[in-house]
């Protein structure tokens, strides 16, 4: 339907719905105001694309996308950067990036410019002319002088100085300065992307600064000279990033670049210009893509900076409707268990546990590189028993996808199974599991040997061993994502069309029964007058039902629900405080060096438990997740419950009204209004259930939005703290961040509940004044069905002009004329 259209004709009859029938206005624009949100939503369908880094994300998105073609090029820059990858349709193939700010770039030049310093080599400190507001993003990398390779770091000497606790000041000193070593390289590697085109190629810290220098526009007075094929590559990089300052996006499209395309793709997405991007989106005339799929493909697990847990959080948390998780043979990990969890999907099920179709996030994991499975199988049987390779896969690939629900199964009820003595938490957690269960599909895949199915026509050297799409398990992926996309879209266009058709039905309504009120004399005044009176007394003690259900309503509210706030939050802070212990309590084991990592720098990745610990993010997630649990299970229920019964209850009072009248009434044009009314009354609770359901899916995005962050601040800022104080450097530095701990397991639920109760309670009195001013503007039900059966004396004055009421029936009918079809109608 175009319901473009409704709006238009809501404009146009605004006017007289004002004149003649004022009680409509509120309802009818409340869902004008709706249907706009509906047209101007975001109708892209997102799928992410998760899994570990190097483990095929990007060749099975490409086989998905563009079978033997290249969308994204694969193998990417290893893990250095948090870029996401969207692919979206597009008849004309494009590439659009926003680079990232010249600001943030020079930052890491600064870091290096002060390595080198470090070193003893000539490199003059930047004036304030290069680089303006500028600021290194490594705190353990100090500018120094020339000459001090071994300058203090921030606090280092206070703590030195103590001398106190266990430890050796030469093995710190080694420690750190190792973990120095360490961070310089992880932005030496990014910068030998971009002036080598190779992270990994041979170039001196000299020569890197040198190159990155000429990418900012900068001189390099006294620094090695380039190669010619550097000079050129610095140069375009250069040309690149001043075409999109000011964060400006640079669009590149195949009919503007030719042949060029796929080398400057290729070039942005894993070549020397991807450490410079900040966003990148390709588009690509994909079948797949056209119901409005949009796959996005993220960074993998383990990518050594802070933005991949942001990344992966912003995606995930607001705007995926799929998540595809890549695994290999062995399954979901731990790690891959806990990238649910941190990613924000969990909290997401918790929220909505009991209530899966208000946020509905389907799971899907694929089984990458089963070829590989089927020819290490065909290789270890003898020559004479083996079968052909494609009959091994087209064994394993159920077998393996049995398996790995099974063991998903047992992976992700370390989540929902997780110990509480809280039974709201437990039961939400039961529900949340229930739902990812249910979601959840298996795939096992084969990228490989489908791209090279769809490229062997063209190339006769490319020879896969199956023989049909079906036998890689992509077509099946594909079907299973466009019925997604496909349902989903429908669900939404179901979702605006039940909003247009009830415009269009309450309009109608409206206009009926004013049309049969200025056309008939309903009944003689003195007539009027007696069923009044009647009227009045049997509305007594149904006008002191409203004012008490409206009382409770507005209490629940304006006052127990915020007291329930602060009541939820302890309530929720006491099953956290369960999950903060646990997790620090399990940090101990770490080594002094990992410890004082996670409190300066804010996370390290700890190899050998497979996962990224981010002290302050980490805490939290285990904070906010038995609030998700806690609040998706009472309050945002209650206040879902509570709006539909209020409006289910207005609806029995004006339906008693309506049937105590048709009692009375011996006339068809009585009966006619009396039924209108209730028609009119059905549709505003519909509404006012609506308003409902919108009001709390605002306040749990708030929540997928906002809380962690207010939660992560307290923690980060003790953080900030401890180093000030010189606490992270110098002898008994172990003890020390263990005491911290423990002081945080104290304070840090408690401090991080003060900033979340704050939040709540602001984002709830949004979600109270949209429904009381639904209320508000609507007016009073039962005076409005008292009016429609006895009309007061001066609706019946207006309507005896007879030269008015052939004006208003004359325009009344325009309206009708020029009224839209309904929805149901177009598409019979």
């Amino acid at each position: 339907m175009e319901v473009t259209s409704v709006l238009t004709w809501w404009q146009e009859a605004k006017a007289f719905f004002q004149e003649h029938i004022g009680e409509a206005v509120p309802q009818l624009e409340n869902d004008a105001v709706r249907l706009q949100r509906f047209l101007d939503r975001d109708q892209d369908i997102v799928v992410c694309v998760l899994g570990q880094a190097a483990i095929g994300k990007s060749t099975l998105l490409n086989a998905l996308v563009a079978g033997s073609e290249t969308v994204l090029p694969a193998g990417g820059i290893g893990p250095l950067t948090a870029l996401a990858t969207q692919v979206r349709f597009s008849q004309e193939p494009y590439l659009r990036v926003r680079y990232k700010e010249v600001r943030q770039l020079h930052g890491v030049r600064l870091a290096l410019e002060a390595e080198l310093r470090r070193q003893g080599r000539v490199v003059e400190p930047a004036s304030p002319e290069e680089a303006p507001d500028a600021q290194s993003p490594l705190a353990l990398i100090e500018t120094g002088d020339p000459g001090e390779p071994t300058a203090d770091l921030p606090g280092e000497a206070e703590g030195r100085a103590r001398g106190d606790g266990e430890g050796n000041a030469a093995e710190h000193r080694r420690t750190i300065d190792a973990e120095r070593r360490k961070r310089v390289e992880e932005l030496a590697q990014q910068v030998r992307q971009v002036v080598k085109g190779d992270q990994f190629a041979e170039a001196s810290l000299e020569e890197l600064v040198a190159g990155f220098r000429r990418v900012l526009g900068l001189d390099t007075p006294g620094l090695a000279s380039l190669s010619e094929a550097d000079d050129v590559r610095t140069r375009r990089a250069a040309i690149a990033l001043a075409s999109g300052r000011g964060g400006k996006s640079v669009l590149h499209s195949k009919a503007s670049v030719g042949q060029n395309f796929a080398a400057l793709l290729r070039e942005h997405a894993s070549g020397s210009l991807a450490p410079l991007i900040a966003e990148i989106e390709v588009g690509w005339p994909s079948d797949i893509l056209k119901a409005g799929l949009v796959l996005v493909d993220l960074p993998g697990v383990g990518v050594a900076s802070d933005r991949h847990r942001a990344v992966t959080s912003e995606f995930i948390r607001e705007r995926a409707r799929a998540i595809i998780l890549v695994v290999d043979r062995s399954g979901p990990t731990d790690a891959s268990v806990e990238l649910i969890r941190d990613s924000g999907y969990w909290d997401r099920l918790l929220l909505s546990a009991g209530d899966a179709e208000s946020d509905p996030c389907a799971l899907l994991i694929a089984v990458s590189k089963t070829d590989e499975v089927a020819e290490e199988e065909h290789r270890g049987l003898p020559k004479e028993q083996r079968p052909r390779k494609r009959d091994i896969l087209a064994r394993l690939r159920p077998e393996m996808e049995e398996r790995i629900r099974a063991q998903a199964a047992v992976g992700f009820a370390k989540l929902s199974d997780a110990e509480t003595e809280d039974e709201v938490v437990r039961a939400a957690r039961i529900g949340a599991g229930k739902a990812l269960l249910e979601s959840m599909r298996v795939f096992a895949v084969s990228a490989t040997q489908y791209r090279d199915l769809k490229a062997a026509d063209d190339d006769e050297d490319v020879r896969p061993f199956v023989r049909d799409p079906e036998d890689t398990g992509i077509p099946q992926l594909q079907g299973h994502l466009t019925q997604l996309a496909s349902n989903h879209r429908a669900d939404m266009a179901s979702a605006r069309d039940e909003v247009a058709s009830r415009i269009l039905r309450t309009a109608s309504t409206y206009l009926d029964r004013t049309q049969t009120l200025w056309t008939e004399n309903m009944r003689a005044a003195e007539e009027a007058v007696k069923l009044r009176e009647e009227l009045d007394r049997f509305l007594e003690p149904k006008c002191l039902e409203l004012a008490n259900r409206e009382g409770a309503f507005r209490e629940f509210l304006e006052g127990t629900a915020t007291t329930r706030i602060d009541e939820l939050v302890a309530k929720a802070q006491a099953s956290a405080q369960e999950e903060v212990n646990g997790y620090l309590w399990g940090l101990r084991q770490l080594h002094w060096a990992t410890l004082r990592a996670t409190v300066t720098r804010g996370g390290a990745y700890v190899s050998n438990v497979g996962r990224r610990v981010d002290l302050a993010a980490d805490v939290a997630q285990r904070f906010q997740e038995p609030m998700a649990a806690v609040w998706g299970q009472t309050l945002l229920r209650q206040v879902r419950t509570r709006t539909q019964a209020h409006g289910r209850a207005l609806e029995d009072i004006v339906r008693e009204i309506c049937e105590w009248a048709d009692q009375r009434s011996d006339t068809r044009v009585q009966k006619e209004v009396l039924a209108a009314q209730h028609k009119l009354i059905r549709d505003r609770v519909e509404q006012l259930g609506q308003v409902g359901r919108e009001a709390v899916d605002e306040l749990k995005d708030a929540i997928k939005r906002d809380l962690v962050q207010r939660i992560a601040t307290p923690i980060r800022s003790a953080c900030e703290r401890f180093v000030a104080r010189g606490d992270a450097y110098g002898p008994g530095v172990k003890r020390r961040v263990l005491d911290l701990f423990d002081e945080l397991s104290r304070t840090a639920v408690r401090e991080a509940a003060i900033p979340a109760a704050a939040l709540l309670k602001a984002r709830f009195a949004e979600v109270q004044l949209e429904i009381l001013r639904a209320l508000a503007e609507w007016g009073n039900p039962v005076q409005q069905a008292a009016d429609a059966v006895v009309e007061r004396e001066e609706t019946r004055q207006r309507r005896s002009d007879a030269q008015r009421r052939t004006k208003v029936l004359h325009e009344l009918e325009e309206l009708r004329t020029c009224m839209p079809a309904a929805p149901q109608q177009l598409a019979a």
